[in-house]
């Protein structure tokens, strides 16, 4: 058996266990669903932002009411959107906001209730 025998025989091995790991663990990992209590599927209450009627015209200032919203975790983390500007349809992202419409959406650890 050559040197170049034995680089081959490594490459081959080395590849077949790099697919094995990335079919049998990474990808399982990757796509599993996370396991999440039911009180947080499902909170007791929602918290509803409006989008106002002219919200799309870069006139308008106010685009949405209210301007903050907080959902608590398990207990108003369901954060309903609800269209009233019947000109034209609106979609709600936080990667590329819409450069008319100004807002954060922000994750905040830890903060004390005033419930």
């Amino acid at each position: 058996m050559t040197m170049n025998d034995t680089t081959t025989i490594a490459f081959i091995v080395t590849l077949a266990v790099s697919l094995g790991y990335y079919q049998f663990i990474y990808i399982p990992q990757a796509n599993a669903k996370p396991i999440l209590p039911d009180e947080v599927l499902n909170p007791k209450d929602n918290a509803q932002v409006q989008i106002v009627e002219g919200a799309a015209l870069e006139s308008n200032f106010r685009n949405y009411v209210p301007k903050e919203v907080r959902g608590i975790l398990g207990l108003s983390n369901k954060i309903v959107w609800t269209n009233n500007d019947p000109t034209t349809s609106h979609t709600v992202t936080t990667d590329e906001p819409h450069p008319h419409m100004k807002g954060i959406i922000e994750i905040v650890p830890n903060f004390s209730s005033p419930l």
